[in-house]
């Protein structure tokens, strides 16, 4: 489970969805320890990006995901935000802390790495 700031972690997202490639609209997520790693790419047009976001986590992982899933997640959710999290071939589990009862679960996307 990954617990981070709803204004930060749109921002980053906002941010990386520009350098997103227009196909496929897939971001990385590498959360580890205190910190989210959010890289976007577009071969096509040379572009990508890396950002940091601080979020207080209690395992690793690396997963793909739509940004637009995320934007649309986070756009219901509280200010603080919940990601739980097994294994990166599993739906994530995004919760709001204020409201338990708000819950989004949001299919991961394959990278190629």
């Amino acid at each position: 489970e990954a617990i981070m700031d709803k204004e930060e972690l749109s921002e980053s997202v906002k941010r990386a969805s520009l350098t997103s490639s227009m196909s496929s609209n897939i971001i990385k997520l590498s959360v580890e320890g205190m910190n989210m790693n959010i890289v976007s790419e577009d071969i096509d047009s040379s572009k990508n990006s890396s950002e940091n976001v601080m979020c207080n986590s209690n395992g690793n992982i690396t997963i793909g995901v739509n940004y637009n899933n995320v934007m649309n997640a986070m756009s219901v959710l509280g200010k603080e935000i919940h990601v739980c999290f097994v294994d990166p071939s599993r739906a994530m589990i995004w919760k709001d802390s204020e409201h338990v009862r708000k819950i989004v679960l949001i299919m991961p996307m394959m990278l190629q790495e």
